[in-house]
């Protein structure tokens, strides 16, 4: 492993003595557009800001009870 990262570091640095380096780009993961209406993003956005408002819930929640525990003698 360590060899053959050396030699194609040796083929970019000097192509003329090591050979040009080949690149295989065949397994590379393509890049696929999906269109997406606006009503999905609505949706999707609606259903991320119902959790987040959840979590916020709960986490004020929590700070209450803690805070009404407190004695401020």
């Amino acid at each position: 492993m360590i060899k053959t990262k050396d030699l194609d570091w040796l083929k970019r640095m000097h192509p003329a003595k090591y050979g040009e380096p080949k690149w295989d780009v065949s397994d590379m993961p393509r890049f696929v557009y999906h269109t997406v209406w606006p009503e999905e993003s609505v949706q999707t956005a609606m259903v991320d800001m119902g959790i987040l408002a959840l979590w916020a819930a709960i986490l004020f929640g929590a700070a209450t009870v803690a805070i009404s525990r407190y004695d401020f003698r």
